[in-house]
């Protein structure tokens, strides 16, 4: 058998990429469904943080809430420290969704280190690497292993929320290092994390078959 990822398909994420976010304000981007194992509460107290020090920014998040998990947010001292500096637009198809990763300069996916998570791929951050936006995300080796070696990211402790915070200011304030995360993940998602490098393992796959069966 061969194992087969889900990859983002690079025809339909090119109309959003952008090859240099560090010219870009200070978006923050995240799209997916919203949760706490999904690392929402580390990611507003970061944010937080970031306010004390000084950072400008916004937040941009889209998708659905879990239940109570808006009710929780709403009750957090460190959400009302913030409020006008982020954007709940609620679920969004995909296309409308990333259509607002145009203003942004990082995307963010900070799961918390639990189950199914750490041993298998977020799609997320691939389709992040897509559109050219530097990432910030969970030090999961599987994670790491992409982000560190490609050079495109910052990979945190989610639970560590000053690990979070450092890693989206350094993003947002290093102009240099934000256009090279961004143009060597988008690099590396056109030569190794697209849907076509999976189709060929597959076509590879099924080639071999045939000609074990002729």
């Amino acid at each position: 058998y061969r194992i087969v990822f889900n990859m983002p398909y690079l025809t339909f994420f090119k109309k959003f990429e952008i090859v240099d976010r560090s010219i870009l304000n200070n978006g923050v981007f995240y799209i997916g469904g919203i949760s706490e194992n999904r690392g929402i509460y580390q990611v507003i107290k970061a944010l937080s943080i970031l306010k004390k020090q000084g950072v400008d920014f916004h937040f941009h998040c889209v998708g659905s809430f879990d239940g109570g998990v808006y009710e929780q947010i709403q009750s957090m001292r460190e959400y009302h420290e913030i409020s006008e500096m982020i954007s709940f637009y609620g679920f969004m198809d995909l296309n409308s969704g990333f259509e607002i990763s145009r203003k942004c300069k990082v995307g963010i996916s900070v799961l918390k280190p639990i189950g199914n998570y750490v041993e298998s791929y977020s799609t997320k951050i691939f389709e992040y690497m897509a559109v050219g936006l530097p990432v910030v995300t969970s030090n999961f080796k599987l994670y790491s292993d992409v982000i560190d070696r490609n050079n495109c990211g910052i990979c945190v402790n989610a639970l560590d929320v000053v690990q979070v915070a450092d890693a989206i200011k350094t993003i947002l304030t290093d102009r240099q290092l934000a256009s090279r995360f961004g143009k060597n993940g988008l690099a590396s998602v056109e030569s190794q994390y697209s849907w076509s490098s999976q189709e060929k393992i597959l076509i590879d796959f099924y080639s071999q078959i045939l000609r074990t069966e002729s």
